[in-house]
């Protein structure tokens, strides 16, 4: 099951960067996944059902690593890490990191699902960095610190794709 939800994401990732999110189809992409139409399907109704899946898939990917960094590093370090740490694996797994975030950042109906979707990933953050006492423990702050760091990463990423010849690691940090 993980395998063939992967396999389809991966697919569609990488044709929405060569053809563009509002040319690929669902039967490019499962085509490309190795998979039959029926079965995309059975995981997604639509290919912007897929696109949030996989954004927010990311998020909780991230949110599973900040769980796992050790209690006596500092939340915000521990936070940061776990999102550098998917962010890497997630760019040695496509070919096509610009063009990804041309997508992100060029495509109304992408960018306005990735905005929607990186704000659900403010209550786990916050409730981690709650649990990990910053800010005394509390959650509005807590909260308020997780959306400012949502925030940054996605500005961080703006800011690379823009005008920077850096890895997309280093510009984040």
């Amino acid at each position: 099951h993980e395998f063939v939800l992967r396999e389809i994401e991966h697919a569609a990732w990488e044709l929405f960067a060569t053809a563009g999110y509002d040319r690929a189809t669902v039967e490019e992409i499962s085509r490309n996944a190795g998979v039959s139409r029926r079965t995309f399907f059975r995981y997604f109704r639509t290919k912007e059902e897929l696109l949030s899946f996989s954004v927010e898939h990311f998020g909780q990917r991230v949110a599973q690593r900040f769980e796992q960094e050790p209690r006596t590093r500092n939340p915000l370090t521990a936070l940061e890490n776990a999102m550098l740490t998917v962010m890497s694996e997630e760019m040695d797994d496509t070919r096509h990191p610009k063009e990804m975030l041309r997508l992100m950042f060029e495509e109304p109906n992408v960018r306005g699902r990735f905005l929607c979707a990186l704000s659900r990933w403010v209550p786990a953050l916050g409730k981690e960095l709650a649990k990990r006492k910053a800010y005394r423990g509390d959650l509005a702050r807590c909260d308020l610190v997780a959306a400012l760091y949502c925030t940054a990463f996605d500005q961080a990423h703006l800011r690379w794709y823009r005008e920077s010849n850096l890895d997309l690691p280093t510009q984040v940090k």
